[in-house]
């Protein structure tokens, strides 16, 4: 839900692309997330399923990619815009 509307938005990730140093953690991930679904996230140990949810929410920056919200591309630069 969104801080300042109290409404379900849709997220979308296009292309997330994270790397540390040589190590590419996460390579060329798309998910969808319409408004008011529910999915969860499976895998190996080292699959990336934490790095991408810590590129979504601000902690980290991506090193490629598009986070879309509700459709437009948006900028995440902390927890708190991730929050907002």
């Amino acid at each position: 839900m969104s801080a300042i509307t109290g409404k379900a938005v849709g997220v979308e990730t296009i292309g997330m692309t994270m790397r540390f140093g040589a190590f590419t953690a996460l390579g060329d991930v798309s998910i969808k997330m319409p408004a008011g679904s529910f999915h969860a996230l499976l895998g190996e140990n080292g699959a990336g399923k934490s790095t991408l949810v810590k590129c979504m929410m601000g902690f980290y920056r991506p090193t490629g990619g598009e986070i879309l919200v509700d459709g437009r591309e948006v900028a995440i630069a902390s927890p708190r815009d991730a929050s907002a």
